[in-house]
């Protein structure tokens, strides 16, 4: 997994995600930054390292199948809750 978050270090996430199209997996820390990726036509699997805060950011997370991490309690509820 290629962690590739504040846009790519400063470096363009999505040019640095093309460069190292070898990775099987990223990580990035938020969901829009995601969202840029899957925008930017880019299907490898991705990882949002902050997880997601609110019902809205759940569901998109899941349109653009992207895995989550989870760090509070209330994101456990959401993931049960919309599960």
């Amino acid at each position: 997994m290629s962690v590739i978050k504040a846009d790519g270090y400063g470096h363009g996430a999505v040019r640095v995600a093309k460069t190292l199209s070898a990775s099987n997996s990223f990580a990035v820390a938020r969901l829009e930054e995601a969202e840029d990726l899957r925008s930017a036509g880019l299907s490898s699997p991705v990882c949002v390292l902050e997880g997601v805060s609110s019902e809205r950011d759940l569901k998109r997370a899941r349109e653009l199948g992207l895995q989550l991490v989870v760090h509070s309690p209330y994101q456990i509820y959401l993931y049960k809750k919309h599960g």
